[in-house]
């Protein structure tokens, strides 16, 4: 009897574990996106100044994230985001034609980020 409840404790903790995970990709990963579709948009405005300011805090979330992110997923996703957020401030001031493409690049590797930690039957199998 006591090896079950042990084995029960175990699972319990172990699914909690992985429960947080889920939880702080989805809060880092949506955060992100927030502030991303800011700095989209004011690309898409030609509003530079705006997007530098959404550079800045997206950066700083960044930052913030990463940290978390490393613990939870892939550190070469992690490093290839880093990278990708690392060009976004050259290009703005710059104001580049490749952001949009940049951005757009960015968008779909957090995306993807996200929905890769959710669990589904295709993962588990």
């Amino acid at each position: 009897m006591v090896r079950l409840r042990i084995s029960i404790g175990i699972i319990i903790a172990l699914l909690l574990i992985c429960g947080t995970a889920v939880w702080g990709v989805g809060s880092a990963t949506g955060q992100l996106l927030t502030t991303l579709s800011q700095l989209e948009s004011a690309v898409q405005t030609a509003d530079y100044e705006s997007a530098a300011e959404a550079e800045v805090r997206l950066s700083e979330q960044w930052e913030h994230a990463s940290a978390w992110l490393r613990l939870a997923v892939s550190k070469t996703a992690v490093q290839e985001m880093s990278d990708e957020i690392s060009r976004l401030g050259p290009l703005i001031e710059s104001e580049n034609d490749e952001l949009s493409a940049e951005l757009s690049e960015l968008r779909s590797r957090l995306d993807e980020l996200k929905a890769a930690e959710y669990p589904s039957i295709d993962r588990v199998f």
